[in-house]
Protein backbone atom coordinates (compact mmCIF):
# COMPACT_ATOMS: atom_id res chain seq x y z
CA UNK A 1 0.00 0.00 0.00
CA UNK A 2 1.36 3.43 -0.90
CA UNK A 3 1.95 6.01 1.79
CA UNK A 4 -0.27 9.03 2.42
CA UNK A 5 2.67 11.38 2.00
CA UNK A 6 5.48 12.08 -0.42
CA UNK A 7 5.51 11.13 -4.09
CA UNK A 8 3.87 8.20 -5.82
CA UNK A 9 4.44 6.90 -9.36
CA UNK A 10 1.88 4.86 -11.25
CA UNK A 11 1.97 2.83 -14.46
CA UNK A 12 -0.20 3.65 -17.48
CA UNK A 13 -2.89 1.28 -16.20
CA UNK A 14 -3.04 3.09 -12.84
CA UNK A 15 -1.26 0.39 -10.82
CA UNK A 16 1.45 1.35 -8.31
CA UNK A 17 5.01 1.54 -9.57
CA UNK A 18 6.94 3.29 -6.80
CA UNK A 19 6.46 5.27 -3.60
CA UNK A 20 8.56 5.81 -0.46
CA UNK A 21 6.95 2.66 0.99
CA UNK A 22 7.34 0.51 -2.11
CA UNK A 23 10.02 0.41 -4.77
CA UNK A 24 10.98 -2.20 -7.37
CA UNK A 25 14.40 -3.82 -7.33
CA UNK A 26 16.94 -1.87 -9.40
CA UNK A 27 19.67 -2.96 -11.76
CA UNK A 28 22.83 -2.43 -9.70
CA UNK A 29 25.48 -4.32 -11.68
CA UNK A 30 26.17 -5.96 -15.04
CA UNK A 31 28.91 -8.61 -15.10
CA UNK A 32 30.48 -10.07 -18.25
CA UNK A 33 32.62 -13.13 -17.62
CA UNK A 34 33.89 -16.28 -19.35
CA UNK A 35 34.25 -19.68 -17.72
CA UNK A 36 35.75 -23.06 -18.60
CA UNK A 37 33.28 -25.45 -20.20
CA UNK A 38 32.71 -28.03 -17.48
CA UNK A 39 30.04 -30.46 -16.33
CA UNK A 40 30.48 -29.47 -12.69
CA UNK A 41 32.30 -26.47 -11.24
CA UNK A 42 32.43 -24.44 -8.05
CA UNK A 43 33.15 -20.86 -9.10
CA UNK A 44 32.20 -17.69 -7.23
CA UNK A 45 31.50 -14.43 -9.07
CA UNK A 46 31.67 -11.34 -6.85
CA UNK A 47 28.79 -8.83 -6.84
CA UNK A 48 28.45 -5.36 -5.33
CA UNK A 49 25.35 -6.33 -3.31
CA UNK A 50 25.83 -6.33 0.49
CA UNK A 51 24.83 -9.58 2.19
CA UNK A 52 21.99 -7.82 4.03
CA UNK A 53 20.31 -6.65 0.80
CA UNK A 54 17.90 -8.49 -1.46
CA UNK A 55 19.45 -9.87 -4.63
CA UNK A 56 18.12 -11.42 -7.85
CA UNK A 57 20.40 -12.39 -10.73
CA UNK A 58 19.42 -13.17 -14.31
CA UNK A 59 21.83 -14.53 -16.92
CA UNK A 60 22.14 -14.34 -20.70
CA UNK A 61 24.38 -16.68 -22.65
CA UNK A 62 26.77 -14.79 -24.91
CA UNK A 63 28.08 -18.10 -26.25
CA UNK A 64 24.79 -19.19 -27.81
CA UNK A 65 24.94 -22.84 -26.73
CA UNK A 66 26.10 -22.13 -23.18
CA UNK A 67 24.10 -23.00 -20.09
CA UNK A 68 24.94 -22.34 -16.45
CA UNK A 69 23.39 -23.21 -13.10
CA UNK A 70 24.05 -21.09 -10.02
CA UNK A 71 22.81 -19.90 -6.67
CA UNK A 72 23.36 -16.58 -4.89
CA UNK A 73 25.11 -16.89 -1.51
CA UNK A 74 26.35 -14.55 1.18
CA UNK A 75 30.04 -13.86 0.63
CA UNK A 76 32.81 -13.99 3.21
CA UNK A 77 33.74 -10.36 2.46
CA UNK A 78 30.25 -9.05 3.20
CA UNK A 79 28.93 -9.04 -0.38
CA UNK A 80 26.81 -11.54 -2.30
CA UNK A 81 28.49 -14.01 -4.65
CA UNK A 82 27.07 -15.89 -7.63
CA UNK A 83 28.10 -19.51 -7.02
CA UNK A 84 28.21 -21.39 -10.32
CA UNK A 85 27.83 -25.17 -10.10
CA UNK A 86 27.67 -25.95 -13.83
CA UNK A 87 28.99 -24.14 -16.92
CA UNK A 88 28.16 -26.31 -19.88
CA UNK A 89 28.18 -25.73 -23.61
CA UNK A 90 28.91 -27.13 -27.03
CA UNK A 91 32.15 -29.11 -27.34
CA UNK A 92 33.30 -26.69 -30.04
CA UNK A 93 34.00 -24.14 -27.28
CA UNK A 94 36.70 -24.54 -24.61
CA UNK A 95 35.12 -21.69 -22.64
CA UNK A 96 31.70 -20.08 -22.57
CA UNK A 97 30.68 -16.49 -21.84
CA UNK A 98 27.74 -15.07 -19.90
CA UNK A 99 26.30 -11.69 -18.96
CA UNK A 100 24.79 -11.43 -15.47
CA UNK A 101 22.16 -8.80 -14.61
CA UNK A 102 22.20 -8.12 -10.86
CA UNK A 103 19.19 -6.47 -9.18
CA UNK A 104 18.86 -5.27 -5.58
CA UNK A 105 16.98 -2.88 -3.31
CA UNK A 106 19.46 0.00 -3.27
CA UNK A 107 20.69 2.71 -5.63
CA UNK A 108 24.09 1.92 -7.15
CA UNK A 109 24.61 5.39 -8.65
CA UNK A 110 22.80 8.66 -7.91
CA UNK A 111 22.97 11.48 -10.48
CA UNK A 112 23.30 15.13 -9.46
CA UNK A 113 19.63 15.89 -10.10
CA UNK A 114 16.31 14.15 -10.70
CA UNK A 115 13.68 12.29 -8.65
CA UNK A 116 14.87 10.56 -5.47
CA UNK A 117 13.01 8.35 -2.99
CA UNK A 118 14.32 7.95 0.56
CA UNK A 119 13.25 5.66 3.39
CA UNK A 120 14.63 6.31 6.88
CA UNK A 121 17.32 8.52 5.37
CA UNK A 122 18.42 5.89 2.82
CA UNK A 123 18.00 6.43 -0.92
CA UNK A 124 16.01 3.51 -2.31
CA UNK A 125 15.13 4.69 -5.82
CA UNK A 126 15.89 7.50 -8.25
CA UNK A 127 14.80 8.47 -11.73
CA UNK A 128 18.07 7.16 -13.16
CA UNK A 129 17.41 3.58 -12.01
CA UNK A 130 16.50 0.71 -14.34
CA UNK A 131 13.81 -1.23 -12.43
CA UNK A 132 13.37 -4.98 -12.58
CA UNK A 133 10.62 -6.02 -14.99
CA UNK A 134 10.07 -9.77 -14.66
CA UNK A 135 8.19 -11.84 -17.21
CA UNK A 136 7.08 -15.48 -17.24
CA UNK A 137 7.84 -17.89 -20.09
CA UNK A 138 5.68 -21.01 -20.01
CA UNK A 139 7.23 -24.25 -21.23
CA UNK A 140 6.25 -25.02 -24.84
CA UNK A 141 5.04 -21.44 -25.37
CA UNK A 142 6.05 -19.46 -28.43
CA UNK A 143 9.61 -18.21 -28.09
CA UNK A 144 9.54 -14.47 -27.26
CA UNK A 145 12.16 -13.96 -29.97
CA UNK A 146 13.81 -11.08 -28.10
CA UNK A 147 17.12 -10.88 -26.28
CA UNK A 148 16.43 -12.44 -22.88
CA UNK A 149 18.10 -13.36 -19.61
CA UNK A 150 16.67 -16.07 -17.36
CA UNK A 151 16.75 -17.11 -13.75
CA UNK A 152 18.29 -20.48 -14.63
CA UNK A 153 17.27 -23.87 -13.40
CA UNK A 154 16.14 -27.35 -14.36
CA UNK A 155 13.84 -27.58 -17.39
CA UNK A 156 13.59 -31.19 -18.60
CA UNK A 157 15.36 -34.56 -18.51
CA UNK A 158 16.32 -36.72 -21.48
CA UNK A 159 17.45 -40.34 -21.11
CA UNK A 160 19.17 -41.93 -24.09
CA UNK A 161 20.03 -45.63 -24.35
CA UNK A 162 23.71 -46.37 -24.77
CA UNK A 163 25.83 -49.50 -25.26
CA UNK A 164 25.53 -52.17 -22.51
CA UNK A 165 27.77 -51.65 -19.49
CA UNK A 166 29.06 -53.98 -16.76
CA UNK A 167 25.94 -53.47 -14.65
CA UNK A 168 23.42 -53.88 -17.46
CA UNK A 169 21.98 -51.40 -19.93
CA UNK A 170 23.86 -48.12 -20.11
CA UNK A 171 21.92 -44.87 -20.09
CA UNK A 172 23.08 -41.34 -20.77
CA UNK A 173 20.95 -38.95 -18.71
CA UNK A 174 20.91 -35.34 -19.87
CA UNK A 175 19.63 -32.66 -17.51
CA UNK A 176 18.43 -29.69 -19.55
CA UNK A 177 18.43 -26.13 -18.20
CA UNK A 178 16.87 -22.86 -19.32
CA UNK A 179 19.02 -20.55 -21.45
CA UNK A 180 18.46 -16.88 -22.21
CA UNK A 181 20.14 -15.64 -25.38
CA UNK A 182 20.02 -12.92 -28.00
CA UNK A 183 17.13 -14.50 -29.91
CA UNK A 184 14.95 -15.62 -27.00
CA UNK A 185 14.77 -18.59 -24.64
CA UNK A 186 15.85 -22.17 -25.21
CA UNK A 187 17.04 -25.26 -23.34
CA UNK A 188 20.52 -26.73 -23.23
CA UNK A 189 22.33 -29.52 -21.40
CA UNK A 190 23.85 -28.51 -18.07
CA UNK A 191 24.68 -31.96 -16.69
CA UNK A 192 25.46 -35.36 -18.22
CA UNK A 193 25.16 -38.53 -16.13
CA UNK A 194 26.36 -41.90 -17.46
CA UNK A 195 24.49 -44.72 -15.75
CA UNK A 196 25.36 -48.42 -16.10
CA UNK A 197 22.48 -50.07 -14.28
CA UNK A 198 18.99 -51.43 -14.88
CA UNK A 199 17.77 -50.20 -11.49
CA UNK A 200 14.71 -47.95 -11.93
CA UNK A 201 15.27 -44.28 -11.22
CA UNK A 202 12.89 -41.54 -10.16
CA UNK A 203 12.91 -38.67 -12.64
CA UNK A 204 11.67 -35.15 -11.84
CA UNK A 205 8.73 -33.70 -13.77
CA UNK A 206 9.37 -31.11 -16.45
CA UNK A 207 9.46 -27.50 -15.27
CA UNK A 208 6.36 -25.44 -16.07
CA UNK A 209 8.37 -22.44 -17.20
CA UNK A 210 10.98 -19.89 -16.23
CA UNK A 211 11.22 -16.28 -15.04
CA UNK A 212 13.03 -13.98 -17.46
CA UNK A 213 13.72 -10.39 -18.42
CA UNK A 214 13.97 -8.77 -21.82
CA UNK A 215 17.49 -7.34 -21.92
CA UNK A 216 17.48 -4.79 -24.77
CA UNK A 217 16.67 -1.84 -22.48
CA UNK A 218 19.20 -2.87 -19.83
CA UNK A 219 21.92 -3.51 -22.42
CA UNK A 220 21.39 -0.10 -24.00
CA UNK A 221 21.22 2.04 -20.85
CA UNK A 222 23.03 0.22 -18.01
CA UNK A 223 26.21 2.28 -18.36
CA UNK A 224 24.29 5.53 -18.05
CA UNK A 225 22.18 4.19 -15.18
CA UNK A 226 25.20 2.90 -13.24
CA UNK A 227 27.42 5.92 -13.92
CA UNK A 228 30.00 3.93 -15.91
Amino acid sequence: MASAYGMELRRDDGSWFASPDYTPLNLVQVIDQSFPRNNAVNINVQTNVPNAQQCLVFVRSVTQTGCCIYKVNNGANGFKVINLTSTYGSSQFSSISFRFYVFSDFVAFAPNYGIFFYRNGKMIYCGNCLPLQIKWYAANATNPGKSAAVMPGYATLNANAGPPGPGGGATLILLMGWVGQSNGISQSVYLEVNRNSNTPIITPPNAKGVLYIETALYDQYYRQSLGL
